[in-house]
């Protein structure tokens, strides 16, 4: 599918503040079995396109919107839901649904990214700037090819290489020379790019946690999750039995993050903190304000399960335990503050593994020690939807 979307990032994401220098973009793959035969589009006999065969583009355009913090139909964004929402958002070019493009009326607003153009010359030292200075979003056509990347950083200066997520290869890099054109993006919102130590203002509702300030390390995320705030004003101030989802509504919406990461709908809607907890008064899921964990197995029996294993009142989960179950996709829902607050585990630094990100509901923090900070897990058991 070639970029004819000129407005695509700009009507989907939400403001969101980068981190300089940080691995802030999941790596997801056009042929996944989760989404690798998807149709792009209306299918014909003589030419029909899947993700996996056409859907390098679109599968950038994801990376950049859940690495962003962007939420489709109240999931992370993915390949699958980006192009089920240019299906139903865009219209088609001269009949050929491959090729997408948004009218101005199905903009999203408040969006903080604009297009600015395709580069068809651009110029590689411009590039690495605006890379380095974390305030573009670039797209780039592969010489030879309709082959799309989306580039991640500046990976030698001096030989003017790339650092790149690649959908169709397992390459890492793409040097200048093999860049045929680049389509530029670029954040409006004043400040949204500053660090959060310096912005001096609430976290935004959906910022991953590896988009935010930590020092030291890589962080591997190997499934994205978008980021809840119980005190949201959505739903803070709805009542769980006596007291609020914005007092004592940490749990839940950790398990409403999970919900959402793994397209599992409530009700017939996409997983937020306001439907789950809807559903769980109506259905007993509450002992008082307490959580039952079992309870959200009953929203979706084939995709939720609480197994044998899934309840530890202490930290006896080992950590390479944990980092399979996020591997798998299991999630990983950590109680940490001696016991009196849960955050949902995203993923884990490379360089030290001790250091686990998450999406905190509570808290502006990016991360926790798994030695220090952890005192227990709830592990549900649960499936992509």
């Amino acid at each position: 599918m070639r970029l004819v979307a000129a407005a695509l990032l700009s009507a989907a994401l939400a403001s969101t503040a980068l981190a300089r220098s940080l691995p802030r973009f999941p790596l997801y793959k056009q042929c996944d079995s989760r989404w690798g035969s998807a149709s792009m589009g209306e299918s014909d006999a003589l030419q029909h396109r899947t993700l996996c065969s056409d859907g390098s583009a679109v599968t950038s355009v994801a990376m950049a919107l859940a690495g962003l913090g962007s939420v489709i139909a109240n999931a992370a964004a993915r390949p699958d839901s980006v192009n089920s929402w240019l299906q139903s958002s865009a219209a088609c070019v001269a009949d050929n649904c491959n090729d997408l493009e948004l009218s101005p009326a199905s903009l999203v607003p408040g969006s903080p990214l604009q297009y600015v153009g395709k580069r068809f010359s651009p110029d590689p030292e411009v590039l690495a700037s605006a890379l380095e200075d974390g305030n573009t979003v670039l797209i780039a056509r592969v010489r030879g090819s309709e082959r799309h990347v989306l580039l991640t950083g500046v990976a030698s200066e001096l030989s003017a290489t790339f650092a790149v997520h690649d959908p169709a290869s397992d390459a890492e890099t793409l040097a200048f020379a093999d860049v045929a054109d680049v389509v530029e993006f670029r954040v409006a919102a004043q400040n949204a790019l500053l660090p959060v130590n310096l912005r001096g203002s609430v976290l935004p509702v959906q910022e991953p946690a590896w988009n935010l300030e930590v020092t030291g390390g890589k962080f591997v995320i190997p499934h994205a999750m978008p980021l809840f705030k119980q005190c949201d004003s959505r739903w803070g101030s709805k009542m769980i039995s006596t007291k609020t989802i914005c007092q004592v509504g940490c749990y839940m919406t950790s398990a409403a993050m999970a919900l959402a990461g793994h397209h599992i709908k409530v009700s017939g809607s996409g997983a937020t903190p306001a439907n789950l907890n809807a559903w769980l008064r109506s259905h007993n899921g509450y002992s008082g304000n307490l959580l039952i964990s079992s309870a959200i197995v009953n929203i979706d029996r084939s995709h939720i399960s609480w197994p044998s294993d899934a309840h530890h009142p202490k930290n006896d989960v080992s950590l390479s335990a944990i980092q399979k179950m996020l591997k798998d996709g299991r999630p990983v829902i950590a109680n940490v503050n001696n016991g009196g607050h849960f955050v949902l585990v995203t993923g884990w630094n490379s360089s030290n593994p001790d250091q686990l990100a998450v999406n905190d509901p509570g808290f502006s923090r990016a991360s926790y020690s798994y030695k220090h900070d952890v005192v227990g897990w709830r592990l549900f058991g649960m499936k992509f939807a």
